[in-house]
């Protein structure tokens, strides 16, 4: 074989001098890295599959037809060595029936399982490949707090402050009537201002205080009689809410105070993570729920590809 000038498109052709017969040399492992780059700029870029297809002088359904085998895999991820904080947190990604179970190290790599729902059991496919972290920061979804203790007995657990004043405003509404929710409320807005241990201190003082002021308000009941049978339940009940939310998570409130470095929310996961997932699934919506699935894995596959090292929780 020698060589016989260029093709139209600048690829060097071959020519074969006994028979003179020309070809060019094809590079199947290169026309697939191509391809697959293709698939994944496409995942993660914005345009649309049609103007993709139209940039490289196809139809759109032969890009379809050459993307339907990448949708049949997913992206891998390699488990840390060891980790000191872990930030965990789930998002549904198809309604009600897939989410994505995610771990965020300190320093940033992203590691995951998807689930048809957040239990204990789903959380443990996931934990059970990483090893014992020195703190977990969580929301506090009952199965995960679960499985932590379980498999990780002992460990320091930091609940997020952001879902602790979301959960609060829903018993309290943004304008409380009562007095005590008046000064609840000032309470979870004082929470996220803690920033060392005497304050802490101070604050919990303060929740002691408030607590020990209202006991007999938060036990106040109402009764109703319909003529069959009298009925009661507890008139505050919205209080004694934020009193049952407050006394299981205040064990865990500030112990990022005590570990440097270790953030107070899942922010990091929430807002660095799940709300650009949520941007790429609206840009490719109508996606299966297979589909879905490879979309998540690849963005996090490449968000751990590209995410700088140096990067840690402030």
């Amino acid at each position: 074989m020698r060589r016989h000038g260029h093709t139209t498109k600048g690829t060097a052709r071959w020519r074969c001098v006994p028979c003179g017969l020309t070809s060019v040399r094809r590079r199947r492992d290169v026309a697939s890295r191509h391809k697959t780059g293709r698939f994944v700029r496409w995942l993660m870029g914005k345009a649309s599959m049609s103007e993709l297809a139209a940039q490289r002088g196809l139809t759109r359904r032969a890009l379809s037809q050459q993307f339907k085998q990448y949708f049949a895999r997913e992206a891998s991820w390699r488990p840390p060595a060891q980790v000191r904080v872990l930030v965990l947190d789930g998002m549904y990604v198809h309604g009600r029936s897939l989410v994505t179970l995610i771990a965020l190290t300190e320093q940033g790599q992203a590691c995951w399982r998807f689930a048809p729902w957040e239990s204990a059991q789903t959380w443990g496919t996931l934990l059970s490949l990483l090893p014992r972290p020195q703190v977990v920061v969580c929301d506090g979804q009952k199965g995960m707090l679960k499985e932590i203790n379980a498999r990780w007995p002992g460990v320091a657990l930091q609940r997020c402050h952001f879902h602790i004043a979301k959960l609060a405003r829903r018993h309290l509404t943004l304008h409380p009537k009562t007095e005590a929710g008046q000064e609840m409320q000032i309470l979870i807005r004082a929470l996220p201002r803690t920033k060392n241990l005497r304050a802490a201190q101070t604050w919990r003082r303060a929740y002691e205080a408030w607590e020990a002021r209202y006991v007999s308000l938060l036990v106040e009941r109402t009764y109703y009689d319909d003529g069959i049978r009298r009925r009661w339940w507890y008139t505050h009940r919205n209080l004694r809410g934020v009193r049952s939310l407050i006394r299981g998570a205040l064990p865990h409130l500030f112990t990022h105070l005590r570990y440097q470095g270790t953030p107070n929310t899942t922010n990091h996961l929430e807002g660095g993570v799940h709300a650009q997932i949520a941007e790429t699934l609206r840009l490719h919506r109508g996606l299966r729920i297979h589909q879905k699935k490879t979309l998540v894995s690849v963005f996090l596959a490449e968000r751990n590809r590209t995410k700088k090292a140096t990067r840690k929780f402030s």
